[in-house]
């Protein structure tokens, strides 16, 4: 049992690096990003936010994925949209409400069936649904195009996921703090 030292040093500890995922998912969405155009980006934004639903639970992945991209839309004067914001949260708690199947025993497999998924609910359907309201383009027009670069995405997602989760390294500084 943590006595209340331990226990507030974990939570400092577990904020901090929740403020880091946020941090490095709006440089990864924002800056590190090639936008083709207005409909498609190309980033790794999203693993910040899946990393810390593995890691620290639903909750986490929603906070961090709505501060993202909360915070990375006002970094660049883009606009905030709530539907939009939905798809980063809901990446992020799916990666905590699966993190016991994935972390435990992680397989790229698993990984990329979990980063297909969500990227095809969140990246695909829903965000095609609402950036053809924001934009003003029939959504079927824009689907084929959202379709090839987030079937792609996903491979590069969960290659870097489970090189993360299955390192020894990495599990023993961020999920142990050792």
């Amino acid at each position: 049992m943590l006595n209340n030292q331990q226990n507030n040093q974990l939570n400092v500890r577990t904020m901090t690096i929740l403020a880091m995922f946020t941090a490095i998912s709006i440089v990864l969405t924002r800056f590190l990003v090639f936008q083709p155009m207005p409909s498609v980006r190309l980033e790794l934004g999203n693993v910040p936010i899946m990393l810390s639903g593995f890691m620290f639970g639903p909750l986490a992945g929603m906070l961090v994925g709505a501060a993202a991209d909360f915070v990375g839309a006002i970094i660049r004067g883009q606009g905030f949209d709530i539907p939009l914001m939905l798809v980063p949260m809901f990446m992020g708690c799916m990666a905590g409400l699966l993190r016991n199947y994935i972390v435990k025993n992680p397989s790229y497999i698993k990984i990329l069936g979990f980063t297909l998924t969500v990227n095809i609910i969140g990246k695909i359907l829903w965000t095609t649904y609402w950036l053809s309201i924001i934009i003003g383009r029939p959504f079927m027009e824009m689907l084929p195009i959202r379709i090839g670069v987030y079937t792609i995405i996903p491979i590069l997602e969960a290659a870097v996921i489970f090189g993360l989760v299955s390192n020894v390294a990495f599990k023993r500084i961020v999920l142990r703090g050792e």
